[in-house]
């Protein structure tokens, strides 16, 4: 899921474009300390942008709904979609809230099936620690991504005395040396 974004036109609306930044925050904080918690690898934050907003941005038409979108659309054939703070009652919210679960149920399923069968099929999901560590610009991409900003450091470069000392938290990053290829 993907919040939405859309026109709107009623005070309710305009208050939630303003602090749509600070919702959006406050989710990622919230969703993203979720996932540490649960030791779920997300580096880019793609659970709380798509997943916590996507859910907020879904429930937030049951509740702000103002009449202005929805009628002769998915079969809201005579009156327009209203939620519960524009007096169209719990009827919106608990279809978005049907929505919202079909789509969480959808992704974890699928997702989880294709997510197996590629690790059954090339032999697993995740590079090897010394690639994760450096970066896969080298290794994926065949190049080095922003060389003018940034010190990069090869998978070949990094020792097996590194990889432990970073997997066990002793250290953040590899000792930065010339790259033995770039």
């Amino acid at each position: 899921m993907t919040a939405p974004k859309s026109k709107s036109y009623t005070a309710g609306h305009f208050e939630l474009q303003i602090d749509g930044h600070k919702t959006t925050t406050f989710l990622k904080s919230v969703d993203g300390g979720w996932a540490k918690a649960n030791t779920i690898d997300d580096p880019v934050g793609a659970i709380s942008v798509h997943g916590a907003n996507g859910l907020w941005g879904v429930l937030s038409v049951g509740l702000f709904a103002d009449g202005t979108y929805g009628a002769g659309y998915n079969a809201v054939w005579d009156t327009a979609v209203k939620g519960l703070f524009y007096g169209g009652g719990m009827k919106q919210f608990w279809a978005q809230a049907i929505e919202a679960i079909v789509c969480i149920g959808w992704n974890v399923i699928i997702g989880g099936l294709l997510f197996k069968l590629t690790g059954l099929l090339v032999g697993g999901n995740r590079v090897t620690a010394k690639v994760e560590i450096a970066g896969l610009d080298m290794p994926e991409m065949g190049g080095l991504g922003y060389p003018e900003y940034i010190k990069h450091q090869l998978p070949e470069d990094i020792s097996d005395a590194e990889v432990r000392e970073i997997e066990a938290g002793e250290k953040l990053e590899p000792t930065p040396r010339e790259p033995s290829m770039v």
